[in-house]
């Protein structure tokens, strides 16, 4: 054998290993990215999920339903509290929205939440908050909402 030929299956034995090193970093990052979108989407499901059972807290239920009849009875502390449900529900929403439109949510979650957000802003109590509140909010995310068209929400 000589000295070329063992160049030659060196340097084939060389490539076959940084071909091999490509193909696992290609497999890690794949899993990798399939990882962060399962973990974005489990962020957004879990916020979701506690945004709408805080509901179950009977104070906070008492005032949102106070304000689902008359937005115009509630006492200061009680906007302040009505304030800060409506923008609870909106971040999540816009979280949902973000994480859909980088592709980290998958479709059928979205569907689910979106619908139920939707259903949301069909309330005085959210869709006041957002009137004031929406200049804090993602541009692309205030051009969604904008553009919905919101029915009437049923309990």
């Amino acid at each position: 054998m000589n000295w070329d030929a063992l160049g030659a299956i060196s340097e084939a034995l060389g490539a076959a290993g940084v071909i091999a090193s490509l193909i696992y970093l290609a497999t890690q990052i794949h899993a990798q990215n399939r990882e962060s979108r399962m973990a974005a989407s489990r962020e957004v499901t879990d916020a979701f999920r506690e945004s709408v059972s805080s509901m179950q807290d009977e104070q906070r239920a008492n005032v949102v339903w106070k304000a689902m009849q008359d937005m115009e009875s509630l006492t200061p502390p009680e906007k302040l509290q009505i304030n800060a449900i409506a923008q609870q529900y909106l971040r999540v929403w816009e979280q949902a929205h973000h994480q859909h439109a980088e592709g980290r949510l998958e479709q059928e979650s979205w569907e689910a939440m979106n619908t139920q957000f939707i259903d949301f802003m069909a309330l005085e109590v959210i869709s006041s908050v957002w009137m004031i509140r929406k200049n804090a909010f993602r541009a692309s995310f205030r051009q969604y909402v904008d553009s919905l068209d919101v029915g009437s929400y049923q309990l």
